[in-house]
């Protein structure tokens, strides 16, 4: 679970989630940045939702043999967020 609250510079739509993802995947995130987002609830729904299928997932980063699956997830969600905007 998140803590609560809602870090500064946090997505404020599902288009900002994918865009968040996306700079993960390039490496492109700022500091503390996907940290802040997968740790801290959202008080905006729709971002709290995507946010808490990214926390399911996250074990799955922090074991070596299985990172592969967690960026083939979120990249996967990424794109079902960028399907359902058109």
């Amino acid at each position: 679970m998140g803590r609560p609250g809602r870090a500064k510079g946090a997505p404020r739509n599902a288009g900002e989630v994918a865009d968040l993802i996306e700079r993960f995947l390039e490496s492109r995130v700022h500091g503390y940045e996907w940290d802040d987002f997968t740790s801290w609830d959202h008080d905006i729904p729709e971002v709290e939702a995507l946010r808490k299928r990214i926390e399911a997932w996250d074990r799955l980063l922090f074991t070596p043999e299985r990172r592969t699956e967690y960026f083939e997830l979120i990249e996967a969600l990424a794109r079902e967020i960028r399907e359902a905007a058109t």
